[in-house]
């Protein structure tokens, strides 16, 4: 029998942010498959990959200011893939329950320089919020 884990639907009201982060509420508005040219990642079979519509930008930690574009979409990596998390194998500290499109969530952008003045985004962990 496999076992349920319930994941707490949150309010939005921690709005603390690491350095190098921003504290977002945004949603889920496309889902990518899977990259089936990382061999040795759980994103080769799994999604690691959305675009999301940020609607609200609660808190930047320092050095992340200024690095979020909310007239657009922003391509985002999630680093424990949008499946839910298997907590007999979990490497995330908070069990994800998986995302699907029209998802709405509070999280933490990591912001990294890419290659040609571009910026790659990282979530680690996130909340689901009532819609």
């Amino acid at each position: 029998m496999k076992k349920t884990v319930s994941h707490p639907v949150v309010s939005t009201e921690s709005v603390d942010a690491s350095p190098n982060s921003c504290k977002v509420v945004a949603t889920v508005t496309k889902i990518f498959a899977p990259d089936t040219t990382q061999k040795n990642s759980p994103c080769a079979k799994l999604p690691c990959t959305a675009m999301l519509k940020i609607k609200e930008l609660k808190n930047c930690g320092a050095g992340a200011s200024g690095m979020i574009d909310l007239t657009s979409e922003v391509e985002v990596n999630f680093a424990f893939t949008l499946a839910p998390s298997d907590p007999a194998n979990q490497k995330s500290t908070t069990p994800l329950p998986g995302l699907k499109t029209g998802d709405s969530i509070l999280a933490s952008i990591f912001i990294f320089p890419a290659p040609g003045d571009k910026i790659h985004y990282t979530i680690y962990s996130y909340q689901l919020i009532k819609n």
